[in-house]
């Protein structure tokens, strides 16, 4: 019966840190990622790119090596088998649409990639329009006793600053229906990263009803779509 944002500016990692999750939670419930930007496909990639260590971009140019294949086609059968997580791509989603697809699906975990994708109907305000999805969307997730995890954009100001909650696409609405918000800062890249090279990244918890909120601390490496958690003492 929850709402969760993940936020961060485009190609900041949000959909990487969002799919690592859905596979995760995927392992124990029924999960649904709705991809509005990317097909199928390319997720299956990104996941498949996690898990074997290969560079995407062999992955998408099909410059594999016949292990490497093997590899690939192994780890998209453990998927299959060993996870309950299903994709649904459509260019345009509206909320009774998602909430067909919960019908269908019976998901327990809803992902929304991501919420500024969704049909804006006849508002000529699109935060407007932005505001009756996020209400449709909490509205679904208390109906069918679900969690839904949308995926937000940040506005320019934060490749400056540090994030706060007004900085998100949509503003109040999506705050005021977000149960908890993760906001991601990524450390400048400033070169192509390749073998195990990654990149800081700090996921502010900006809001929380059910608990603290604060820091988490990852490096990320964009090359594999991976992310991996980093103690820090203190």
């Amino acid at each position: 019966k929850s709402v969760y944002v993940i936020a961060a500016r485009p190609g900041k990692g949000k959909t990487d840190w969002a799919l690592q999750l859905a596979c995760r939670v995927a392992m124990d419930v029924k999960a649904l990622y709705c991809t509005m930007e990317m097909p199928a496909t390319q997720l299956m990639q990104r996941i498949a790119s996690r898990c074997t260590k290969i560079n995407s971009i062999k992955l998408r140019d099909k410059d594999l090596t016949e292990d490497e294949r093997k590899r690939v086609f192994d780890v998209l059968d453990i998927l299959t088998r060993k996870t309950q997580l299903s994709f649904d791509e459509e260019p345009v989603l509206t909320a009774a649409a998602v909430a067909e697809k919960v019908d269908k699906f019976k998901p327990d975990v809803v992902f929304i990639d991501h919420l500024g994708l969704m049909d804006k109907g006849k508002k000529r305000n699109p935060w407007d329009a932005v505001a009756d999805n996020c209400h449709a969307l909490k509205a679904l997730a208390l109906a069918k006793d679900i969690a839904v995890v949308e995926l937000v954009q940040l506005s320019r100001e934060t490749d400056h600053r540090k994030s706060v909650l007004g900085d998100m696409y949509g503003g109040s609405a999506v705050e005021q229906d977000a149960d908890a918000v993760f906001a991601l800062e990524v450390e400048p890249i400033e070169k192509f990263l390749q073998g195990d090279e990654s990149t800081g990244v700090t996921v502010e918890v900006l809001k929380n009803r059910h608990g603290g909120v604060g820091e988490m601390h990852f490096r990320w490496q964009p090359q594999i779509h991976c992310y991996i958690p980093e103690e820090r003492n203190g």
